[in-house]
Parts: structure tokens; sequence; C-alpha cells
């Protein structure tokens, strides 16, 4: 008799998004995380947002977003210079510090935990990073989204944290996160968070005892209509609650 494959390999990679897909969806994880599979239905459209990060970046390149002239300058050269931009760019520009020792944008880190098992390694892409009177100021710009929930709450956020956690204490610097909603319609960002010892020291087992449920995982898709309806595999999912048709071919085999 044949082994099955393994579907998770001994040393598993996660991300802000892979663990909040896993803690939505168990399915959608393995169809997205594990097995890599191709989306078949459209999801939201992100060209907005990949917009307003681009913009971001090459004005804190460039210049300060601080300047009222040159960021007009810039997003009339990238060809978005709309209301609903400025809107953004402008608050943006209240949370961000004016001066800073130190700044990096769009940075990639990783961290990796042996001990005890399961293993993993935690990876993040960050939009942000000022280091400013002895604070290690991580941020994640959001274009919009839904209403945000407390950093401490999101796993998100807490990879985030774990991750970055030795950087900023190498550097002496205190951590704190911070998610920029910049679309009108989200009044309030969530309050920043800075993680003390006994939070990361939660945050990693947290993660670890996630890692291991991944491990005896049977991928069981949640079924909600809710949750279903903005799936990009509702369509190819035997366990979808809101089903439809792909927008690629079907070869007959069922997720």
């Amino acid at each position: 008799m044949s082994t099955p494959p393994r579907l998770v390999p001994p040393l598993l990679r996660i991300s802000p998004t892979a663990m909040e897909t896993w803690t939505t969806c168990a399915r959608k994880f393995l169809l997205r995380h594990l097995l890599g599979i191709t989306p078949s239905d459209a999801g939201p459209p992100s060209d907005e947002g990949l917009r307003l990060h681009a913009v971001l970046r090459f004005v804190h390149d460039h210049g300060s977003c601080h300047d009222a002239a040159f960021v007009d300058e810039t997003l009339v050269a990238h060809g978005c210079a709309t209301d609903a931009m400025r809107v953004r760019m402008a608050r943006h520009r209240d949370r961000c510090p004016s001066t800073a020792d130190a700044s990096r944008h769009e940075v990639e880190r990783a961290r990796y935990h042996h001990r005890p098992v399961p293993m993993f390694l935690a990876t993040a892409r960050i939009d942000a990073i000022w280091v400013h009177d002895g604070i290690f100021d991580v941020r994640d710009y959001k274009s919009g989204g839904l209403s945000p929930m407390e950093l401490r709450d999101d796993i998100r956020a807490q990879v985030q944290a774990w991750v970055l956690a030795p950087r900023a204490a190498a550097m002496g610097a205190r951590l704190r996160l911070r998610y920029e909603y910049l679309a009108p319609e989200i009044v309030e960002d969530p309050e920043v968070w800075e993680p003390d010892a006994d939070d990361l020291d939660a945050v990693e087992e947290r993660l670890r005892s996630e890692v291991e449920a991944i491990h005896g995982s049977d991928f069981t898709g949640v079924a909600e209509a809710t949750v279903c309806a903005r799936c990009q595999y509702r369509s190819v999912c035997s366990q979808s609650a809101a089903p439809g048709a792909p927008t690629w071919p079907v070869l007959g085999i069922e997720a």
C-alpha cells in the first residue's frame, strides 16, 4: 500500500495572511497555502490598494508625506490624483511621524521556531517601519476592509509582532504596532499595540498551538454563507455554502 502524500511539511511556513486564512476556514487554508491552487473565483479588487502602497513608498523614498505640493505632484505623476486617494494620503499624513531616526519601507522579515515542536518559519512583510523616540514603530497600511479588531487579538498582528520583536530588541527600542485604516469609511484605527515579553511568549505559544492543529487537521470547511460568499474558492469547494460559477474551467475534480 502506498503512503498518502503529506499535506503539511515538517517545517511549515506561516504568514499573517496564512494564519488569518487558517483561523477563518481550514479548507481555504489547504487550497491556497498548502496546495497552491489558483483561485477559481474573483476576489475583491486590489488595484487601488496596490496603487496606494506604491505611492506611499515613492513619497517616503523621495520626499515627505507632510509636503502637500510634493504629494499632489506624485499623485498626478502616478495617474491617481483622485479625491479618494487624496483623502487616504491626508489620513496617512495625520498618523505619520514628521521626523524619524531611521525608516524602512516594504520590509520582509522571518523568524524560526524550533522548540517545543512543531517547528515553523514565520514571515511578515511590513509596509513601513519608523524608528523614533525610542520606538520601533511598525505600520501596516489598510486601504479598505472591515472594521478593525484590537491588534492584540488579531492573529495577523500577532505574527508580525513575534517576527519583528528580536529586531526591535536588538536596537534597544520599544516595539509598537499600528494598523492605518486609510479609507474614510473606517473612522478610527484600532489602538496601537506595544506587546511586552509576556505578550510575546503568549503569541509564540498560540502560533505553535495553531501549527500543531494544522498538522492534525482534516481541513473541513467552515461552510458559513457569509464567509463562503467572499471566498475565492467557493465555486470549486465541495463544502461551500455559497457555490457559483468558476472563472476557470473545472476539470471534474472537487476540492
